[in-house]
C-alpha cells in the first residue's frame, strides 16, 4: 500500500473524482471545461489522494493569504471514497495536511461543515480542528498546524 498526495491541475481527474458517487459535491463544483481558468487559478489549488496510484480522494484549497495578513487556507472541499475512510483516510489526511501546513506555508486551515455530515465532522475533530462557530446549518472551524500535530 503506497499512500501519497498530489498537487493536480488535471481537469480529468478532478472532475472523475468530483463526480464519484461516495465524492459529496459540496462547494466545488465544475460542470464542464470552459471553467478550468476559472477554477485552477494561483489561489485555488487541488489535491489527489493516491493509493498505488489509484485516485481514492481530493481536497480543493483555496489561498486565503493575499486576503489577510496571515497565512490562511480555506479548504473547499475533502472527500474520500467510502473504502478508503478510516485508518486509511486517516494516513491520507496527515499526508495531506502536513503538505498544506509545511508546502503551502498555512497558519490557519479553515473549513466549513453541514451539521448533518457527521462522518466530516468526526474527521475533522480527529485531525484538531475546533469549531468557532455555528448557525443554523453549518460548523465553522479552524485547525493551526499545532493543532494537527498534538
Amino acid at each position: 500500500m503506497t499512500l501519497r498526495v498530489v498537487r493536480t491541475k488535471d481537469l480529468d481527474s478532478i472532475l472523475n473524482m468530483t463526480r464519484h458517487k461516495d465524492i459529496h459535491r459540496g462547494l466545488i463544483c465544475i460542470e464542464n471545461k470552459n471553467n478550468e481558468k476559472s477554477f485552477l487559478d494561483k489561489t485555488v489549488k487541488c489535491f489527489l489522494l493516491k493509493d498505488e496510484g489509484r485516485n481514492v480522494g481530493i481536497c480543493v484549497i483555496l489561498d486565503l493569504s493575499s486576503a489577510f495578513s496571515e497565512n490562511g487556507i480555506f479548504c473547499l472541499d475533502l472527500g474520500i471514497i467510502k473504502e478508503y475512510r478510516g485508518r486509511r483516510g486517516f494516513k491520507l489526511g496527515k499526508i495531506l495536511f502536513k503538505i498544506i501546513f509545511e508546502e503551502e506555508k498555512c497558519k490557519k486551515l479553515y473549513a466549513i461543515i453541514n451539521k448533518k455530515n457527521k462522518p466530516s465532522l468526526f474527521y475533522a475533530l480527529h485531525y484538531g480542528f475546533k469549531i468557532k462557530g455555528t448557525d443554523r446549518m453549518n460548523y465553522y472551524l479552524e485547525v493551526t498546524k499545532n493543532g494537527i500535530d498534538d
